[in-house]
């Protein structure tokens, strides 16, 4: 993100909390694992 202004930005937005992890077998994209905020990462 950038800015054209000397004004900060600003971004609101929830914090993650899981992030998932796929692989892909024999071309469909699946779920490998699936993760917690603070106790995967």
């Amino acid at each position: 993100m950038t800015s054209d202004t000397n004004s900060p930005v600003v971004v609101y937005a929830p914090a993650p909390t899981t992030m998932n992890r796929y692989r892909i077998d024999d071309g469909v994209l699946r779920l490998r694992a699936s993760e917690r905020a603070g106790a995967n990462w």
